[in-house]
This record gives structure tokens, C-alpha cells and sequence, in this order.
């Protein structure tokens, strides 16, 4: 009697959860047209605009709060003063007010200084997957958290866009573990020398230091253990091709990877 109950109670109140459950095509429009204005504003740099994309009680899985996210995107502006963003939407899942959208981002870019190799500036280029969660208030969509996936940046100046290089790491770690990065080049006619550090994703970034070393048989590694304090991080590599008949460097190649430290 108890199991037929059930089902009568499941038959009565399915129908109104699975309403509930379903993104209707206005809401799925809307969501759309949000994130299309935020990759227009995003292109044109304007901080201003951004801001009120995001609610006042933002919060993302790299412990940003709505400050922290515009100072960061205002320091990007400021290192890469042409990027631009291409993204793609890949799925939405709402319920009620509340909606997750996975992105794939693709942005280029160049940087505001040429550095020391030559007079032309650095080459950006990054991917990522983001999943990012809205809420609708008083019928508009705000963007309340959001989670990266995966994260890949390359910056090459001078010839370094003629070097081939991989950095290889977990994409995830957990807290007080030991995991290597490993960061493979192709052969070329140069000394290369790089060094491979962890950057904890924190606003304002804390850059930590690292020496060079040289790079032997086309392979440098370094050992890391997970942070414990909740943060996840960035590992960076970078490759300086060596020219010895000009004494100098010729070209720099920057990648970095996201580890994301489940904690």
C-alpha cells in the first residue's frame, strides 16, 4: 500500500518538476543574448559595462568575489590591449532561475610591451572550458559563479613562435600531493634555458620566483605539491632561445597551464 502511495504521489508531482527542469526557449534566448553582450563588451574593454554582468554576490571556484574579477580582467586589458575573445556555447542546463552554461573560449591577443628581444610584442593565444552559472532576478540574468575547467595561455615574442613546446601537467590535484610539470621542446638551433614555476590564482597575483636553468635533451621538469590553503593554481613555463653568436636572447616562448586543486 505504502509503494502505491508513492507512485500516486509521483505521478501527481513529476510533471510539475520536470517543468521546472526544462530551459524554455525564452529563458534559453536570453541566457544567449547575455553572454553574447558580455563577449561584446569583453571585446571592447569596457570594465564599466562588464561589472553589471556580474551579481553583487559573485563568487567563483578560484575564491574571486566581484572585485577581484574585474581587477583581474582590468590587468589583462591593461598586459593585452587588443585581446579579444571568441566564445562558444557547448550546453545549458537550467532550473528555475538558475542556469549552467559550459563555454569554450578562445582569445588572442597582443602584449602592451615588445619585452627585450625585439620591437614586436608578444603573441597571446588561450583556450579555456568554463562552466558558468546564472541566476535571474527581477528578469534578468546575472552571472553568479564560475568554474574553469582547463586553461592553456601561450605567449611567444620574437622567435619563440618558431619553437614547439608542451607543457605537460594533471589537470587536477589534490590538496598536499606531489605532481610533476614537464615541459618538452622540438629541436632547434639554440641554447634554451627556462624555468617552470607554481602560481597560486589569487587577486592580486602573487608571482613567485624561479632561476634558469638550462634546458637539457630538450626537457626541463620540476616537482610541485598541491597547495593546502584552498586555492587552485597555474604553472608556468617559459623557454628563452639562446643565440650564442649574438649573444643573446632571440626568442621567448610563455605557457601556462591551470591545475585545479580539489579541495
Amino acid at each position: 500500500m505504502r509503494n502505491v502511495f508513492l507512485l500516486i504521489l509521483a505521478i501527481i508531482f513529476c510533471p510539475a518538476v520536470a517543468a521546472e527542469t526544462e530551459c524554455s526557449p525564452a529563458d534559453e534566448s536570453a541566457i544567449r543574448a547575455v553572454l553574447s553582450a558580455y563577449e561584446t563588451q569583453f571585446n571592447a574593454h569596457n570594465l564599466r559595462k562588464l561589472t553589471k554582468f556580474y551579481a553583487d554576490d559573485y563568487a567563483d571556484a578560484d575564491n574571486l568575489d566581484k572585485n577581484s574579477i574585474i581587477g583581474t580582467l582590468s590587468d589583462f586589458f591593461r598586459a593585452f590591449p587588443d585581446a579579444t575573445t571568441n566564445d562558444t556555447i557547448t550546453a545549458i542546463k537550467a532550473t528555475g532561475k538558475k542556469a549552467t552554461v559550459s563555454r569554450r573560449l578562445s582569445q588572442t591577443g597582443h602584449s602592451a610591451s615588445a619585452g627585450m628581444i625585439s620591437s614586436e610584442p608578444g603573441e597571446m593565444h588561450s583556450n579555456a572550458e568554463v562552466e558558468t552559472t546564472l541566476r535571474k532576478t527581477e528578469g534578468t540574468w546575472k552571472i553568479t559563479y564560475e568554474k574553469t575547467v582547463t586553461e592553456e595561455t601561450t605567449v611567444d615574442f620574437g622567435l619563440g613562435k618558431d619553437l614547439t613546446a608542451t607543457l605537460a601537467l594533471p589537470h587536477d590535484a589534490k590538496p598536499g600531493t606531489i605532481f610533476m610539470a614537464t615541459l618538452e621542446t622540438s629541436p632547434i638551433a639554440y641554447t634554451l634555458m627556462g624555468s617552470i614555476i607554481s602560481n597560486r590564482i589569487t587577486y592580486p597575483i602573487q608571482e613567485p620566483k624561479d632561476a634558469w636553468r638550462a634546458i637539457s635533451n630538450r626537457k626541463l621538469e620540476r616537482q610541485f605539491e598541491a597547495n593546502t590553503d584552498g586555492h587552485n593554481e597555474r604553472i608556468e613555463a617559459t623557454a628563452a632561445m639562446i643565440d650564442p653568436d649574438k649573444d643573446g636572447m632571440v626568442g621567448l616562448k610563455h605557457i601556462s597551464r591551470r591545475v585545479n586543486v580539489n579541495h
